[in-house]
């Protein structure tokens, strides 16, 4: 409860500046994976007959081949704002200084973007593993007879790979920072940020968990709505992936910071801001 308390204070606070950073990236990245098609092929299940694995497969990651190069591009641009982000919030927290001015984004690239595309390319990677094992089960499950118990085994499968794929970025978390601001390597870094998080990885899942389930609640709502409304879930995805993005690397440098045990200038700026609001405020009263 503390880290998802601290996060969404964070994010409530920087959200706007964040939205802007994070909207070009979120509706791109739709078009290389789409968060919502294994609702729409759950929603869509006892009316649709499936043939074989591949058209299951395709139908698990909701993308048109034909607009692929959009989603490559997103990879691209999303790498270039996480530059941006990761100095922005480490710096502020570091510092109490937030910046995202454009004298400073070059520098942030020069430091930040390999690491961002790499981490960009792994979480892709790990997405599309838990997409082709969804549609593996999925296919496993439409050999059963009765279609209602394939479903019902389709929407339990669903929760668990959420559950999993919760679980490795939970694992994972703190591999980016390590990498930025420990001097690790890459398999270093990833060996450190998992001995750094032990102890703390349902923690972590449950402060990712209890914000996506509204997004959850969408994906139905809009694949239920799709027919009348076109275009609607690619909304919800970008929705989704906007709002992943920002919680989670707030959450990751939140992390970061309280295991290290380094102090958030961030925090303790604004506990003297309330210190001397009081302050002023019983001065005020005595006048």
């Amino acid at each position: 409860m503390k880290y998802l308390k601290l996060t969404m204070n964070y994010t409530n606070k920087k959200f706007f500046i964040l939205f802007l950073l994070f909207i070009v990236p979120s509706v791109l990245m739709t078009f290389l994976l789409s968060p919502s098609a294994v609702a729409k092929f759950l929603y869509n299940y006892l009316k649709t007959d499936y043939n074989g694995f591949a058209e299951i497969y395709a139908a698990v990651l909701g993308i048109d081949l034909r607009l692929l190069i959009l989603g490559i591009a997103g990879i691209l641009v999303l790498s270039f704002v996480l530059s941006i982000t990761f100095g922005a919030i480490s710096r502020h927290m570091l510092t109490g200084n937030f910046d995202v001015s454009p004298a400073l984004i070059k520098n942030r690239l020069n430091y930040n973007f390999a690491t961002a595309l790499k981490v960009c390319l792994s979480a892709v990677v790990v997405f599309e593993v838990f997409s082709f094992l969804e549609a593996a089960f999925f296919y496993m499950w439409t050999l059963v007879p009765n279609k209602t118990v394939g479903l019902v085994l389709s929407v339990i499968t669903w929760a668990v790979m959420i559950f999993l794929q919760l679980l490795v970025f939970s694992v994972i978390i703190l591999w980016t920072p390590n990498m930025l601001h420990s001097g690790f390597k890459s398999a270093e870094a990833l060996t450190y940020g998992i001995r750094q998080i032990n102890g703390n990885v349902f923690k972590t899942v449950f402060a990712l968990v209890i914000p996506l389930l509204p997004f959850l609640v969408l994906m139905i709502i809009g694949t239920a709505a799709e027919m009348r409304l076109g275009g609607l879930l690619r909304v919800v995805d970008s929705l989704t992936y906007l709002a992943v993005f920002i919680y989670y690397i707030a959450l990751m440098y939140g992390l970061f910071f309280d295991l290290t045990g380094t102090e958030r200038a961030d925090l303790k700026a604004k506990k003297e801001e309330k210190r001397g609001f009081a302050w002023d405020k019983k001065r005020g009263k005595k006048r």
